[in-house]
């Protein structure tokens, strides 16, 4: 199998956009820095996280704004990963997930559905997924943390986040995969001895590469 990948810019612009988002990416940081300022993580440890997330949410920045889809789908998606960056790092470094950074996602998301299908129908349909999925969040935290604290909330309204960004259909297939992708790296901590981790990078990981999926539209060719 083969794909065929359209870009709406010339590749030399590869190297000038990955510096940039690079700097944009650092310019994000320094709310999770403020978040993280009374954290326990070992410093060399939580440097290389934050280094990790920012030349990761460069990598994807820069793919974005290659890829064929209009201007304004590509800035929307740039800005989600750029809410991801956040949430993702000081969940990785800190093992929590602030309201903070899942309520702006939430928010941005809501803002983006409205500007881009600006009819009632469409701004009825994002509400009531959203709220569907917020109501199925809220249930199963009561179901898998009665009594004690098994799954953070901060995930779930994570997962609302995306709903409101990518719409109910492709926040369950990211959800999917991102936890898939969690158990797997889970099953190599077990061979250590450590039996948790936090969820939420591997949401906001498989959250930005279904967020590129959309951006390319990528047509699969059979050559056999």
């Amino acid at each position: 199998m083969r794909t065929i990948i359209v870009t709406s810019l010339a590749t030399a612009w590869s190297l000038p956009l990955l510096l940039g988002f690079a700097l944009i990416g650092r310019g994000l940081m320094w709310r999770v820095l403020d978040f993280l300022e009374d954290t326990t993580a070992h410093g060399k440890e939580r440097n290389s996280l934050l280094t990790g997330g920012i030349w990761l949410f460069a990598t994807f920045s820069m793919i974005a704004a290659l890829s064929p889809a209009p201007i304004a789908d590509r800035a929307a998606a740039i800005m989600m990963m750029g809410f991801l960056l956040q949430s993702g790092i000081t969940d990785a470094v800190s093992g929590y997930l602030p309201r903070t950074f899942t309520a702006r996602l939430l928010l941005g998301g809501l803002i983006w559905g409205v500007t881009k299908d600006v009819s009632i129908a469409g701004v009825y349909t994002q509400l009531v997924e959203i709220a569907v999925v917020g109501g199925l969040m809220t249930l199963l935290s009561v179901l898998i943390n009665r009594g004690d604290q098994r799954l953070g909330r901060g995930d779930l309204w994570l997962i609302t986040g995306l709903t409101a960004w990518m719409g109910g259909k492709d926040a369950a297939l990211a959800t999917l995969l991102g936890t898939a992708a969690f158990m797997l790296w889970l099953l190599t901590w077990h061979l250590s001895g450590k039996k948790e981790g936090p969820l939420g990078p591997w949401l906001c990981l498989s959250g930005s590469i279904f967020q590129l999926s959309n951006l390319y539209q990528p047509v699969w060719i059979s050559i056999l």
